[in-house]
């Protein structure tokens, strides 16, 4: 392909690429799965590996332009609405199919119902939701968070909270009571937030918002021998406890990153973490020359990697977010990443790259120390 006219895509989760017109129901699949995301685009007459444009005729484009918002409409709920258009490469026509980011999640294929026929993008495959993700969907179209719904079987006296009052002392000097909770909106009528209840630690519930801390050292052979501890406790514990984890050992990459920088990466994976993916855990893995901070959760909704870079907010759990805030684990809104930037600039350190790697969103400390 020639260079001036290479066309510039990578098949995953916000871009689906097809050799020639795919089944319709196929893409209606992808369109959903979009749909229930961050949108995304697809590109029909390229190959997906090389990425060599085959094109389409202009028959073959003019019978897509009628029927594919056709068969979107008949076939998916609520409807979607796609722009279409044409690039001409090299003399050949793709056809760029591009479907916004839905206002009203869930989108399913329509004969399959709302339980079996909702659709996510992992990778580059479509995947069924699960029961929870399906209600997250509709919490956002609600324009509500996870953190914020009530745990309606349960009261204050449930959970820990002497333990968070405490570790919270212990950690910043900060005394806290019930009232403080109610003031930031933790709970309601003695019915906690799931905010809170996660806060606390509470295993009943959310025991699988788990946070693991993983030292990968170099043997004698050669190989990797793994250390693995998982923290315990109230959530800002497991942060405390995470960053002593990481730096209890010399000659590790995390020895070389001050602890406000670890500090502000690992806080922004607690605040940040899709609580609605209950099969993974928060990784933090550890090597002689990297740092891996993974949480489960991609990009919210229709943000990028330059926004977030540049301050824009969209907080996943406002909740986790203003109690990190009020104990001082965590700035203003918006200015986790920047500050993070900021922090190794100021140490001299290498930048962070952050990467979505299946479920996870990853910042890595690549070649760490100044």
């Amino acid at each position: 392909m020639n260079n001036d006219n290479q066309f510039s895509m990578q098949n995953g989760h916000r871009f689906a690429i097809y050799a020639e017109m795919p089944d319709m129901y196929e893409l209606c699949v992808t369109c959903v799965a979009f749909a229930n995301q961050a949108g995304g685009e697809i590109a029909i007459g390229a190959n997906a590996d090389s990425y060599e444009i085959y094109g389409l005729s202009d028959q073959e484009v003019s019978q897509a332009l009628l029927k594919i918002p056709h068969e979107l409409a008949s076939m998916c709920n609520p409807s979607i609405s796609p722009e279409m258009y044409v690039r001409n490469i090299d003399e050949r026509h793709i056809l760029m199919v591009r479907i916004a980011r839905g206002g009203m999640k869930p989108y399913y294929i329509l004969e399959k119902g709302e339980l079996k026929g909702v659709y996510l993008r992992q990778g580059k495959k479509n995947r069924l939701a699960g029961k929870d993700q399906i209600e997250e969907m509709k919490r956002e179209s609600l324009n509500q968070s996870f953190d914020e719904v009530l745990v309606e079987d349960f009261q204050l006296e449930d959970l820990d909270l002497a333990g968070l009052k405490e570790d919270v002392h212990r950690l910043v000097h900060m005394e806290l009571s019930d009232a403080d909770f109610l003031r930031m909106d933790l709970y309601d009528r003695l019915v906690p937030t799931r905010a809170l209840a996660i806060l606390a630690g509470d295993e009943q519930r959310f025991g699988y918002a788990k946070l693991i801390c993983t030292r990968h050292s170099i043997s004698a052979s050669g190989g990797f021998e793994d250390e693995a501890e998982e923290m315990k406790g109230s959530l800002p514990r497991r942060v405390a406890s995470a960053i002593d984890f990481l730096m209890e050992t010399p000659d590790f990459c995390s020895q070389q990153i001050p602890r406000k920088l670890l500090l502000e990466a690992i806080v922004n994976a607690v605040v940040h973490r899709d609580y609605a993916v209950r099969d993974h855990a928060i990784a933090i893995d550890v090597y002689p020359d990297r740092l891996i901070i993974a949480s489960p959760g991609l990009l919210p909704k229709s943000m990028t990697f330059s926004q977030i870079r540049e301050g824009t907010s969209e907080t996943r759990n406002p909740l986790l977010a203003n109690f990190m805030r009020t104990i001082g684990f965590a700035g203003s809104w918006g200015t986790g990443i920047p500050r993070i930037f900021s922090i190794c600039m100021e140490e001299g350190i290498f930048t962070p790259t952050f990467k979505e790697e299946g479920v996870y969103f990853q910042v890595i400390f690549d070649r760490c120390g100044k």
